[in-house]
Formats: C-alpha cells, structure tokens, sequence
C-alpha cells in the first residue's frame, strides 16, 4: 500500500509499505507462551543444535495475515512436525518465519513499483539476531545492512525535528549517517533457497483462507446449492436452521452463523419493542 513518508517544504514523499501482521512476536510468543527458551542466549544455543528447519514451519497468523495474502480470517498453525521435532526446530521455524514474510513483502513490492531490491537496510531488536539476519540475507539473495542505531523511526523524527526547529538548515546539512555496524552477504545455494521458500508457500497454504475474493464467492454459491445434513434450508415444520456439517466450507458456515446472530438481534429488538407480529 501508498503511505506518506514524511512531508516538507511543502513536497510529500510516499513510500510502498506492507503490513506484516506478527514478526518480532512470534519469537515472545514461543518464548513466554510456550515456555520453550527463558533468554535470548539459550535460543542461541538451541538454533545451534537445529542447523536445519526440517520441513518445519511456523505461520504467524495469530491475527490473520497480512501482506500480500490478506487475510484476517487465517490462524497460526505449525506445520511439517515429526517424532524427532524438538523445541529447538520450533524456535527457529519462529525465527524463519520473520524472513519469510519479509521475502513476501519484498517480492511484492518489486512487481507493484517495478524497482529490484538492492539490498535491505534493518533496524529494531530483532536485527540483533545474528542467525535471523544471515538467513534473510540467504532468502533474498540481497544483502542485509544492519543499522548501527536500533530503531531507526525516532531517528527520522529527530532530523524532522532538528529540521522543523531550524536545527539544521537543510537536509544537506543533517550530519551523515555512521556506517551500518555489520553486513550479511548472501551464502546459501539457491537450490536451499528456493526449497526452503516453497516450503513456506505450502505451509501458508494450508491456513490461507481464501473465502474473502470472487473464489470465496464462488464457493459460497456451490455449497448453497447442497443440502447441509440433508436440507438445504429450514427442517419442516421448524424454525430452526440446519448447522452446516464441519466438512463443509468454512465460508458457508460463517455465513450461516452470521445470519443466526442478526436475526437474534432483529428478534431480541421486536420483543423490546412489543412488537412480535409478522413484520
């Protein structure tokens, strides 16, 4: 999406933002909901004994997903886990799943403005994280500059500060910014690369619902013309509706519970009213 970077002198300039619903959480998530690492260096050392994810992938959709699936129906889900997984190849599908996502958004981004990436620049606590910022260097095939200032967003606001004040005269005149404390190159084979990617598009798959386009629309008219548990729509002689099996779509079935809870309301509001005739 179109966002306003910063405004001055008059002149707007717009950055391409994506929306990536859970990044640096799904690390406290594993950590402080699961129990599965107490500090950042004993997450260090348990990365180090799974060099290799192993199929397994962790989809941060805790409240949906963002770009470029949007969806805030889907829900987070750990796929590709066997007996042999352990806690270690469950925190770093956490880590990785940071990367992933910042692949997708690259990878969007590149085709809406038509501009290849030349390199990332990160910023914020998670890009303390050594192992974290190799393996999205390797994803993206690009390398990752790792800013000496942790949280580059109040930076900005002091230049625009100083700026606004009078501090500095111009933006020629801000002082240059330091050199990036540290450089990750690319290093993984391609083959890796790519497999380890599309892992993380079946994984993302198998949580992505896509009942919210012209597909989900589509599906809806197929399932409403089947008869859920035997009817299509009230049982005879009843007034209740028939819940939808839980095979069906789930489309169908917020559709159905949907429905359900405005004509409670409807009903609820006519009793209130004293008026239970046939309006």
């Amino acid at each position: 999406m179109t966002a306003i970077a910063w405004g001055m002198g008059g002149q707007v300039t717009y950055a391409l933002e994506a929306v990536i619903r859970a990044s640096g959480d799904s690390i406290k998530w594993v950590r402080d909901n699961l129990g599965l690492f107490g500090t950042f260096e004993e997450m260090e050392k348990l990365l180090a004994q799974a060099p290799d994810n192993e199929g397994v992938y962790l989809v941060p959709a805790f409240v949906g997903l963002g770009a470029p699936y949007w969806d805030p129906y889907a829900r987070a889900a750990i796929t590709g886990m066997n007996r042999g997984t352990g806690k270690a190849h469950i925190i770093r599908a956490a880590l990785e799943s940071i990367a992933y996502q910042v692949r997708d958004a690259v990878e969007l981004m590149q085709t809406e403005a038509g501009i290849a990436l030349a390199e990332l620049r990160s910023d914020g606590g998670a890009s303390g994280n050594e192992t974290l910022m190799q393996f999205q260097a390797d994803m993206l095939d690009r390398p990752v500059i790792q800013s000496d200032i942790a949280e580059l967003s109040a930076m900005g606001s002091v230049y625009m500060g100083g700026l606004g004040v009078g501090f500095w005269p111009s933006v020629d005149d801000i002082p240059a910014h330091p050199k990036a404390c540290r450089v990750y190159e690319p290093a993984m084979e391609a083959e890796r690369r790519e497999r380890y990617y599309q892992g993380w598009k079946r994984a993302v798959s198998s949580v992505w619902n896509r009942g919210n386009g012209s597909r989900a629309r589509r599906s809806r008219k197929k399932c409403i013309s089947i008869r859920h548990d035997g009817n299509k729509r009230n049982r005879p002689g009843t007034s209740t509706p028939t819940i939808p099996k839980a095979a069906d779509c789930r489309a169908c079935s917020r559709q159905f519970f949907n429905g359900n809870i405005r004509n409670t309301l409807k009903y609820s509001k006519r009793r209130q009213t004293g008026s239970l005739g046939n309006k």
